[in-house]
């Protein structure tokens, strides 16, 4: 008896490198039917005929592409570039006005430079509709953003890249949005894995196609929380440390708890100390004072009798991804420069 024939590959169409902001980039293979999916789950959010789409993302990154690119050419609409690629509010605001752009998607990063003038902020409020995903969206853009058309998306190139949205002008803080066009669930250790046609069809590394098997759940590694409105991020499973006891901290999801939890801060970092104890950083907004050790308590819980400092660094030492999220180990380098020049540490 001849042996069986090979199952064919799936139809590989697009090999789209992830943006490495989360670990090492990978390089993603997504099929027709992987894109077609998600157009078609994310319709009523993308750009129709006769709406003129303002595009600020990279086309060779899967958000710009499926969700930006792609929804403007087959529904013939209007494509306008920004010449700086969303890195220059100036020149956004140049292209809404001269094509009166109905349409725009972006990361958070963009739209936080955008909101700093009353004429950024005009656009935004003038925009039909548009995804904002790549970060999580809190603080005053979360605020200011409850008065757009604007929704959240979440997603990853592994899911081509659409596995959740919100709708028009909700933006509860760290708010990821509901699931379209595929299941999801939350895994054992508290991350949101997802499957359906949206799931990549392959992985290339190291020379070689790799092809996945189409109705398995993929993790996502983000911890997730459900409630009736949906889902909220909760952080990267990666950026887990052990105290001296043995028990693991996932820090993103404590700093963001912090952050959403008590008044006045912007940002949080959470860090162990040489000694496997527990550090917290925070940037605070304007005029607010560092909250005592009886405030944090609140939203650290029992984990807050390892606390062994509170830091409150300058501006300077945070840093960013292109998305807008925080550079883990960027701003972790810069607090502890800053800290062995001029150690802050209190005890409020």
């Amino acid at each position: 008896m001849p042996p069986a024939a090979a199952p064919s590959p799936p139809n590989g169409r697009f090999l789209l490198r992830t943006s490495g902001t989360t670990g090492a980039g990978r390089w993603i293979g997504l099929s027709d039917a992987n894109v077609h999916a998600v157009l078609s789950s994310h319709k009523p959010a993308l750009a129709q005929t006769g709406d003129r789409v303002l595009s600020v993302l990279p086309w060779h990154h899967a958000f710009g592409f499926v969700l930006d690119l792609w929804p403007a050419l087959l529904a013939g609409a209007t494509l306008v570039r920004d010449p700086s690629g969303g890195r220059t509010p100036a020149s956004i605001l140049r292209c809404w006005s001269a094509f009166d752009a109905t349409h725009l998607s972006a990361v958070p990063l963009t739209l936080e430079r955008l909101i700093a003038s009353e004429r950024g902020r005009r656009c935004l409020q003038h925009l039909r509709g548009g995804v904002v995903g790549g970060a999580p969206v809190t603080g005053t853009l979360a605020d200011m953003l409850t008065t757009t058309s604007l929704r959240v998306g979440y997603g990853q190139t592994e899911a081509s890249p659409g596995i959740a949205l919100g709708t028009p002008g909700h933006f509860p803080p760290r708010y990821m949005g509901r699931p379209v066009g595929c299941q999801v669930r939350i895994s054992e250790g508290g991350t949101l894995q997802f499957r359906g046609p949206n799931a990549h069809c392959a992985r290339w590394h190291d020379g070689q196609m790799s092809y996945t098997e189409p109705e398995r759940w993929v993790d996502t590694g983000d911890r997730v929380r459900r409630t009736k409105d949906g889902y909220f991020f909760e952080g990267r499973a990666d950026t887990t440390f052990k105290l001296a006891n043995g028990r693991s901290v996932t820090a993103s999801v404590w700093e963001g708890r912090l952050q959403t939890r008590l008044p006045g801060v912007e940002h949080a970092l959470v860090f162990p100390t040489s000694t496997a104890r527990l550090a917290v950083a925070l940037w605070m907004y304007p005029d607010a004072p560092l909250p005592t050790r009886e405030a944090l308590a609140t939203p650290l819980g029992d984990l807050a009798r390892w606390l062994d400092a509170v830091h409150a660094p300058p501006a300077f030492t945070y840093h960013r991804t292109p998305k807008g999220d925080m550079d883990r180990t960027a701003t972790r380098e810069a607090v502890h420069r800053h800290l062995h020049r001029q150690p802050i540490t209190s005890s409020p």
